[in-house]
């Protein structure tokens, strides 16, 4: 009885750019993002195009988001800040990049990269993020807040630490204060 043929995947050398692309869509689609990256990478060195580049960016934005939610966001840091000090062209992009740099505590990359808005929503979205990051991260991350806003921020911490607790009466009185357009 003959042995069937094994299947022997091609390098990313041996595949044209229709193959590669092809290739990085699919790894998108099913969540392959780290392979979608290696692959969006590698078009966009034989391709450095505005549209390769959205690849880029997209596949390393995914990457970031499934490391940290897996608990191991300090290996999205470096592509992260890459991103962020290459620049990305797109607020559809750049809005989440900036939120996984505030999340996985880069503030400085995120607040150069956040410079790029000046709409007044868009500033008010962002000091929204700015706040959750700073709440997830605990009483270290404080002073990434303005200072107008830290008070509020530590009362939202004592308020959640007396949950934890399980006094939910001390944690309504720790945020009883607070304002109804409090980030």
């Amino acid at each position: 009885m003959a042995r069937p043929k094994s299947r022997r995947r091609r390098s990313t050398a041996d595949l044209s750019r229709r193959q590669l692309r092809h290739r990085m869509t699919s790894a998108l689609t099913r969540g392959a993002f780290q392979k979608a990256q290696e692959l969006a990478q590698t078009l966009y060195k034989r391709e450095p195009t505005p549209e390769t580049h959205q690849y880029v960016v997209e596949a390393t934005l995914k990457r970031a988001v499934q490391l940290r939610r897996a608990g191991d966001g300090e290996k999205a840091i470096p592509g992260l800040k890459h991103l962020a000090a290459e620049g990305i062209d797109d607020p559809k992009w750049t809005l989440p990049c900036i939120r996984e740099l505030m999340l996985s505590g880069e503030w400085e990359a995120a607040n150069s990269l956040s410079e790029q808005f000046p709409n007044d929503n868009l500033r008010a979205e962002l000091l929204t993020w700015q706040v959750d990051a700073v709440l997830l991260q605990g009483a270290d991350s404080l002073g990434y807040l303005p200072d107008t806003l830290q008070a509020d921020a530590r009362a939202v911490l004592h308020a959640l630490s007396e949950l934890e607790h399980g006094r939910d009466t001390a944690a309504e009185a720790a945020v009883a204060g607070l304002g109804a357009d409090s980030p």
